[in-house]
């Protein structure tokens, strides 16, 4: 099994790879300087934990997916963040 199989974890019915585990990739990589890799592991802690966070310290598939549709496909991540904002306010009302 590969490293990513081995950290790719299902919490609370959501799957995907804790912080930890990243956090520690993109010391891997900076410490290798392997700047392109760490900026990716970077964007996607960021993707996970700021811009779409669901649970504490952990990045989903749905974030996982937004990353690489906005990273590899080029598509336009503004209707994910307006979905998320929308979601946002809406529980909020409630």
């Amino acid at each position: 099994a590969s490293d990513l199989e081995l950290h790719f974890k299902t919490e609370r019915d959501a799957s995907g790879f804790r912080r930890d585990y990243l956090e520690k990739k993109a010391t891997d990589f900076a410490k290798a300087r392997d700047w392109e890799s760490l900026g990716e592991i970077l964007a996607l802690l960021i993707f996970g934990l700021v811009l779409f966070p669901s649970q504490k310290n952990f990045i989903d598939v749905a974030a996982i997916s937004v990353f690489w549709g906005v990273r590899v496909n080029g598509e336009d991540p503004v209707p994910a963040f307006l979905a998320d904002v929308y979601y946002t306010l809406h529980m909020r009302y409630k």
